[in-house]
């Protein structure tokens, strides 16, 4: 196997009662750790669970009242993750809340330590998510572990994050070290002298480059989910005012190439043909040219097995 050549997982969720709506543990194969992903309303059903009585990192996750697009996230980590959520349901200043994930281990193998020094890497890392608003009054307590000990915790943190999306939540916007960009993952949108914005595509969704710029204008026939998120990205202070137009202020993901373009343009538009690469071909130019080659590169396959058993 090519040293670059990406690797597959087994990811297991295991429904507790059936129900792919109710309480989920998650495994990751050939890892001691685990994730649970529990509705607020299903806590008390697996309060006593021993595998809530351990050491744990935990996300409590809900959704603005003013803005249904902003994810409202608050991280924690506790030595038994029962009791400290319990605390947390009967907390009027937590009632925010839908939706509580937790990350242990099925052994003994965390201890406060290592919860501690996961907590801070991602109160760190999540706040730099401008689709979701941090809770935390303060940031984590930084804590030195032995390198070992650091390096373990590291890699629990690289499976935490690909877990994560696996239960339909993605709160980090940093691409992991284990999912490589293709160096053709950059698109634009180019319409006069002077304007231009830049994205990257990912293996889930789009990200505007920071500089890149945004009409001012709002055109009337936009539906107003999309005037909405306009509103959003200029009150956040995603895109600013400069000039004739606005700017990005920083990189911004986007769930796909159509709101992205919505942006930008500030109306109506089919994302995959709006953006193009540098020679011009669209992304769903780009998506044919890619089923393409792989349809060659099987037919050539079957080709080569064909005369192998010819022969």
């Amino acid at each position: 196997m090519e040293q670059n050549e990406k690797r597959g997982l087994t990811i297991t969720n295991y429904l507790i009662d059936g129900d792919p709506e109710g309480v989920v543990f998650a495994y990751i194969s050939n890892w001691s750790g685990q994730a649970i992903k529990i509705p607020r309303n299903s806590f008390h059903t697996v309060k006593g669970d021993d595998r809530l009585q351990k050491p744990g990192v935990y996300f409590l996750i809900g959704f603005s009242e003013d803005d249904p697009y902003l994810q409202e996230v608050y991280i924690g980590q506790a030595n038994s993750l029962s009791q400290r959520l319990s605390n947390h349901i009967t907390n009027e200043s937590k009632s925010f809340f839908e939706l509580i994930i937790v990350f242990n281990s099925k052994d003994e193998h965390l201890t406060d330590s290592h919860t501690r020094y996961l907590e801070a890497k991602l109160i760190a890392e999540v706040n730099e998510n401008q689709k979701v608003k941090l809770l935390n009054k303060k940031e984590g307590v930084s804590v030195n572990l032995p390198a070992m000990n650091r390096d373990e915790m590291d890699t629990y943190y690289d499976n935490l994050k690909i877990l994560m999306p696996s239960l339909g939540y993605n709160l980090f916007t940093k691409v992991s070290g284990k999912e490589e960009l293709e160096k053709e993952s950059y698109v634009y949108i180019e319409q006069t002298k002077g304007f231009k914005a830049t994205a990257r595509l990912t293996s889930n969704a789009i990200i505007v480059q920071k500089g890149s710029h945004a009409k001012k204008q709002t055109s009337d026939s936009l539906g107003e989910g999309y005037k909405r998120m306009r509103d959003n990205l200029n009150v956040y202070g995603i895109i600013r005012e400069e000039g004739k137009q606005m700017v990005f202020t920083k990189d911004y993901e986007f769930s796909s190439p159509s709101a992205a373009g919505v942006a930008v343009l500030g109306y109506p538009v089919n994302g995959r043909k709006i953006w193009k690469d540098k020679s011009g071909s669209s992304i769903k130019i780009l998506e044919l040219k890619k089923l393409a080659i792989e349809l060659e590169e099987k037919l050539n396959q079957l080709n080569f097995d064909n005369q192998t058993y010819s022969e």
